[in-house]
C-alpha cells in the first residue's frame, strides 16, 4: 500500500529557547502480519507498546548535503562498531520526549500509528526548519525514517515473533534508536523504517538497492547538489556585482577624501607654525609665573611658621594666666598634662588641665577634712568619758541646779 507522509504537526511559534515543537509519525501499526511495509515489517500494537518507551530521549537527526545545514538527504550510515551502527554523516537536530499511539487520517484514509513528540533545535538549525516550513507550505511531503536496533541483553539482535522472515516479520524485542528526516524515498510509506541489526546477509535490515534505485538516488543527489550550486552561484555572482559597485563607490569617496586631506594638511601646517610661536610665548609666561609662585609660596610658608609660633606663645600665655592663682604643689597635680601642653599647645585643652588641678585639690581637701573629723571625734569621746565621771550637785531629791565641775 502506497501512502505519502509528512510531519503531522509543527509549532507555528518560534520559542526563545530554540525548541520548535514537532509531532511525527514514526511508523504504522498493523492489525496482524498479513500486512507489512515495503521492507516486509509488520508492527503489532502490543509489541509497539512494550518497546515504545525507548522513544523517549531518542535523537531526531538529519544528514546535510552542505555546510549551510539546510537540505537533508539520508541516514548518514557509515558502518558499525561491533554491534552498534554508526551514522557519522548525520547530526542530531532535535530529540523526542514522548510518544503516543493514535489513529491518524492521512491522504488514503485512517491509519493506526506510533507517533513521537519532541522538538527541533531551531536555534542551531534555522535554515533546516525554514526548509521544512517551505515544503509544508508548498504541499510537499516531508519524509522520514525510524531506526531501531536489538537490545543489549540480546547482543544487539532484534528478536522477532516467529523468527525472521522475508515478509510479515514481527519485531518483538528491540529499542527505537533514532529518526532521520529524509529527502530520499523511505522504506515505510507511512513513516520510513530502517531496521539496524547485525550486519550480515541474514539480519541486515537496511533496504538493499538495485542498480536502478542506486542510480536514481545518485541522480537525485546530483540534481540537489547541482541545484544548490547553481543557486549559490547566482547568489555569489549577485553579491560580487554588488560588492564591486560598492568598491567603485568607495574608491570615488576615497579620492575625494584624499584631496580634502591634502588641503587640510596645508591648513594644519600653517596652524602648527602659529601654534609653535604661541607655545614659545606661553612657555616664557609660564616660567615667569612659576618663579613668582615659588616666591609667593616661600613667603606664605615663612609667615605660616611665624604665625604658628605666635599661636603657640599665645596659648602658653593663656595657660600661665589660668594657672597664676595655683601653687607649685597644686600645679604638680597636672604635671604631665602641662609638659605635654608646653611641647604642643594644640594637643591639650587648658580647661582639662585646670579641671584636673581643681579636682585633685578638692579631693585632697576632703581627705584632710576627713582626717580632722576623725581626730575631733576621738577627742569628743575622751571628753565625754571625763564628763560622765563627775556627779552633779543635788540640792534636794528631785532637782539638779548645776554641774560644779571645778569645785
Amino acid at each position: 500500500m502506497e501512502m505519502e507522509k509528512r510531519f503531522l504537526e509543527i509549532s507555528q511559534a518560534t520559542n526563545p529557547n530554540g525548541r520548535r515543537r514537532v509531532k511525527i509519525v514514526l511508523h504504522e501499526i498493523y492489525p496482524d502480519n498479513t500486512r507489512w511495509n515495503i521492507n516486509g515489517i509488520s508492527y503489532l500494537e502490543q509489541y509497539t507498546r512494550d518497546n515504545a518507551d525507548t522513544v523517549k530521549g531518542m535523537p531526531l537527526c538529519a544528514e546535510f548535503l552542505d555546510n549551510d545545514k539546510e537540505i537533508p538527504y539520508g541516514h548518514g550510515l557509515t558502518g558499525q562498531i561491533k554491534n552498534m551502527p554508526v551514522f557519522e554523516d548525520s547530526v542530531q537536530v532535535g530529540v523526542f520526549e514522548d510518544w503516543s499511539i493514535e489513529d491518524i487520517e492521512l491522504e488514503d484514509g485512517m491509519h493506526r500509528c506510533l507517533c513521537g513528540v519532541g522538538y527541533i533545535n531551531e536555534a542551531r538549525y534555522p535554515k533546516f526548519v525554514k526548509w521544512i516550513e517551505d515544503k509544508i507550505a508548498d504541499g510537499i511531503t516531508i519524509r522520514g525514517s525510524v531506526e531501531f536496533v536489538g537490545t543489549k541483553e540480546n547482543d544487539g539482535e532484534i528478536i522477532y515473533d516467529g523468527g525472521w522472515k522475508e515478509q510479515g516479520r514481527i519485531p518483538m524485542i528491540y529499542d527505537y534508536s533514532g529518526y532521520c528526516i529524509l529527502s530520499v524515498k523511505p522504506s515505510d510509506s507511512t513513516a520510513v523504517l530502517v531496521e539496524l541489526n547485525q550486519f550480515n546477509r541474514k539480519n541486515l535490515e537496511v533496504i538493499e538497492m538495485n542498480e536502478e534505485m542506486m542510480k536514481a538516488l545518485s541522480d537525485l543527489k546530483t540534481d540537489i547538489i547541482s541545484e544548490f550550486q547553481d543557486t549559490r552561484k547566482v547568489e555569489v555572482n549577485s553579491q560580487v556585482a554588488s560588492l564591486e559597485s560598492q568598491v567603485a563607490e568607495l574608491n570615488s569617496k576615497i579620492d575625494e577624501l584624499n584631496a580634502s586631506i591634502k588641503e587640510k594638511d596645508e591648513e594644519i601646517s600653517e596652524l602648527n607654525q602659529k601654534c609653535e610661536k604661541s607655545e614659545s610665548d606661553a612657555k616664557a609666561k609660564e616660567d615667569e609665573l612659576d618663579a613668582k609662585n615659588k616666591e609667593l609660596n616661600a613667603l606664605v610658608e615663612t609667615q605660616a611658621a611665624e604665625l604658628n609660633e605666635l599661636k603657640k606663645a599665645n596659648k602658653i600665655a593663656e595657660l600661665n594666666s589660668a594657672l597664676a592663682d595655683y601653687t607649685d604643689e597644686q600645679k604638680d597635680f597636672a604635671k604631665e598634662e602641662i609638659e605635654a601642653f608646653n611641647a604642643d599647645p594644640f594637643s591639650v585643652e587648658i580647661n582639662s588641665i585646670v579641671t584636673k588641678i581643681d579636682a585633685t585639690a578638692y579631693k585632697k581637701i576632703r581627705e584632710e577634712n576627713a582626717k580632722k573629723s576623725l581626730e575631733m571625734n576621738s577627742m569628743k569621746d575622751e571628753f565625754d568619758g571625763i564628763m560622765s565621771a563627775i556627779d552633779p550637785i543635788v540640792k534636794d531629791d528631785n532637782s539638779v541646779d548645776d554641774f560644779d565641775c571645778f569645785a
